[in-house]
């Protein structure tokens, strides 16, 4: 699985566990991969992928290979204090983690 998650941090703990237990399988949706792509164009994170000459699309879209997309059929409010933390849930859910 090729996935250029740089930095450190939980991006970091993320691609060593997933490197550590083979097994693993992680899942997404649409809904997150759209959320990464605005984090990614933020110009910390720009710079960051510059740095490591990585462009936001190709870490997107190795991502979305590595990973099993999800479609949730509800987004159920769950999170008040970050409806987006609603999409993780709602894919966790439709993947049964």
């Amino acid at each position: 699985m090729r996935i250029v998650l740089e930095w450190r941090g939980t991006p970091h703990r993320l691609r060593d566990a997933i490197r550590q237990h083979p097994s693993t399988q992680p899942f997404t949706s649409a809904a997150l991969l759209d959320e990464l792509a605005r984090v990614l164009a933020r110009p910390f994170a720009a710079k960051r992928l510059a740095l490591i000459g990585a462009s936001a699309r190709t870490l997107i879209t190795d991502y979305a290979l590595a990973a099993d997309v999800v479609t949730p059929l509800a987004v159920p409010p769950v999170i008040a204090a970050d409806a987006d933390d609603d999409h993780v849930i709602a894919a966790a859910l439709t993947a049964q983690a």
